[in-house]
Formats: structure tokens, sequence, C-alpha cells
């Protein structure tokens, strides 16, 4: 599971891990300015592994 928590500290989005287990994917324009956090996690209680994490900034001509 993947969650976006906005500067407030609230979670404003959050995506299960899908149906492969990986890839899980949040793409949305944010709607404030500030630090944003990202929480990772597993699906089950105990499960463990490597993550990799990647941020891109859209074009926003379309």
């Amino acid at each position: 599971m993947v969650a976006l928590l906005a500067p407030h500290g609230k979670i404003i989005v959050q995506q299960p891990e899908q149906t492969d287990g990986v890839n899980a994917l949040i793409r949305m324009n944010l709607p404030m300015t500030g630090t944003y956090n990202i929480l990772v996690t597993s699906a089950t209680v105990g499960d463990g592994g490597a993550y990799k994490l990647t941020l891109q900034k859209l074009d926003q001509s379309n």
C-alpha cells in the first residue's frame, strides 16, 4: 500500500498493492504547496522487502 500525506498530515490518497503485488501508483496534481510525505507498507503484517520510489513532475501542457 502506498499513501500520500498532505502537509497537514492527513492522507489525501492511498492505493493498495496491485494484484501482482507490485507497482502501486498515485498520479495526481497536488492540491497545495508544502512538504508531502509518502507512506509505504505491505498489505500483510510482518511482510517486508525492497521498495523503489520514483517521483516525476508531469508536463502541465496536456
